[in-house]
């Protein structure tokens, strides 16, 4: 009868223990710090009225007559009659604006219904839109596994940072805070995916990068 000892060290033991190894090694993947989504809601409306509030004199600096009034007040797609079907087909036709920025122009067109040549309610627009992408940083970043001052942080970084006043106060760069918004919430929705479906977590990531990405934020 074999021993104890003998059993402990048999190969097939060996290698039970390692698949036992590593299965917990796959199913203990530390899930982020748990935010409340009370704390998440606060720190989100603080986000958002702290962009606002930053921004908020923009409303008076009407359109930029470098491109502000060729992208809106002068833009036959914005302006015109031919709707979203012109916007987005505008590319096919034989002579097209030099610019296709279909998602762009359909903000504007939308807007022009609204406030046609007021300037202040496409900056207001602006402003929303750019405390929206700030928002989403702070919800990326907290998804990402950061704690709730780190990405409160971040976010209250990208609302007030002077490198975002262009994109913040030229409406001519719509295109930016548009794309901000976008990038974020997918980049969100993306680790949240990950999360529920293959248990991903930004803990699971190599040391080297966990430690440059608090750096970076610290």
């Amino acid at each position: 009868m074999a021993r104890k000892s003998d059993r402990k060290f048999a190969p097939e033991n060996r290698k039970a223990k390692r698949r036992g190894r590593v299965a917990a090694k796959e199913t203990s993947i530390l899930l982020p710090i748990r935010i409340p989504r009370g704390r998440q809601a606060i720190w989100s409306l603080v986000i958002a009225a702290a962009a606002i509030i930053c921004y908020w004199n923009t409303k008076d600096c009407g359109f930029v007559r470098w491109d502000d009034t060729g992208y809106i007040t002068k833009n036959p797609l914005v302006i015109g009659d031919g709707g979203l079907k012109a916007i987005w087909t505008d590319i096919l036709r034989d002579d097209p604006v030099k610019i296709y920025y279909p998602l762009v122009w359909t903000s504007y067109w939308i807007e022009y219904k609204f406030f046609e040549g007021d300037a202040a309610g496409y900056h207001l627009v602006q402003m929303v839109l750019h405390a929206m992408a700030s928002v989403a940083v702070f919800l990326a970043v907290a998804a990402l596994g950061a704690p709730l001052i780190a990405a409160a942080a971040t976010g209250l970084l990208f609302a007030v940072h002077p490198i975002n006043v262009a994109s913040a106060a030229w409406l001519a760069e719509r295109k930016n805070t548009l794309s901000a918004v976008f990038f974020w919430l997918a980049l969100f929705a993306d680790v949240h995916y990950r999360r529920r479906s293959l248990r991903f977590s930004f803990r699971s990531l190599p040391k080297r990068r966990v430690w440059c990405w608090r750096r970076s934020c610290w």
